[in-house]
């Protein structure tokens, strides 16, 4: 099954994506970033892939920080991705999540904080 046209995003989401773009003002020419928004089956075909993401790539050698919102949980996750199942990135200290978005300053203050920290190697 195809990926389904994006939706309409929760303003959370906008939220998130306007954040992330600010702080990546901050690191222009030393990481590029894309959106991959999915709206469909995950590449395996057992699960649904539904939300926005953006992969932040370091200039430098590094591996790709993923932002997500995820659209059916309505939850936010980052993670720097070193490749490997999904368990066992999430077991690892680079896997962060916010679940509860009632404070959404204090959350997309974090987020802020956390994708600073990851990028700061590479700065």
């Amino acid at each position: 099954m195809p990926d389904l046209p994006a939706p309409e995003p929760p303003a959370e989401q906008v939220a998130l994506r306007a954040t992330v773009e600010a702080v990546l003002r901050d690191y222009e020419g030393t990481a590029s970033y894309s959106h991959n928004d999915r709206f469909g089956e995950s590449d395996n075909r057992r699960e649904a892939v539904y939300g926005w993401g953006t992969t932040i790539v370091p200039q430098a050698a590094g591996d790709p920080i993923e932002v997500w919102f995820d659209g059916l949980d309505e939850d936010i996750a980052v993670w720097q991705d070193s490749g490997g199942p999904w368990w066992r990135r999430r077991r690892r200290s680079n896997w962060h999540e916010w679940r509860d978005l009632t404070d959404l300053d204090s959350v997309l203050a974090d987020v802020t904080r956390v994708v600073r920290t990851l990028l700061s190697d590479y700065r």
